[in-house]
């Protein structure tokens, strides 16, 4: 009995938004301090595991750098960060920021999420082994699905 209540109070606070990890506070300005490597939102496409419209940032990293990334296929530098936010087409504002954060020579996965505008995101629980079970068809692009588009010709 013991363990079923402990496990129902575990699953009761990764429902509650206040027992999940916030958003860190570095990426609270992300759309100003990073580089949108898409000049237009990507729609959804059939099979997406992130339903909605997705711009796509990279950070932690320089213009120049992730030309350079782009242009030879290196792997992304460890300090960088992927960052997805996707949005419904019925919603106005984001739902969902997944991160990709290079460290050590790896990726670190993590995903937040929100039902309203007005809440801050917070953690979901998902393994990193869901997010490279999808990223691993990109392995040769170091797991990375998108490309940086410059708007400079």
């Amino acid at each position: 009995m013991r363990t079923f209540c402990g496990a129902l109070i575990l699953l009761s606070c990764f429902m509650l938004a206040g027992c999940s990890p916030p958003l860190p506070d570095t990426l609270g300005d992300y759309a100003v301090e990073c580089i949108l490597m898409t000049p237009e939102p990507i729609p959804p496409t059939e099979d997406d595991p992130h339903v909605g419209f997705k711009d796509v940032y990279a950070c932690g990293i320089s213009e120049e750098d992730l030309l350079a990334q782009m242009s030879d296929g290196a792997p992304w530098p460890d300090g960088s960060m992927v960052l997805k936010e996707s949005t419904k087409a019925h919603q106005g504002y984001p739902w969902l920021i997944a991160t990709a954060s290079k460290q050590a020579g790896s990726w670190e996965w993590a995903e937040y999420t929100r039902n309203f505008e007005s809440e801050d995101f917070a953690q979901i629980p998902v393994g990193e082994d869901t997010c490279i079970d999808c990223h691993k068809k990109v392995k040769s692009s170091d797991y990375i699905y998108t490309h940086y588009i410059t708007s400079n010709p």
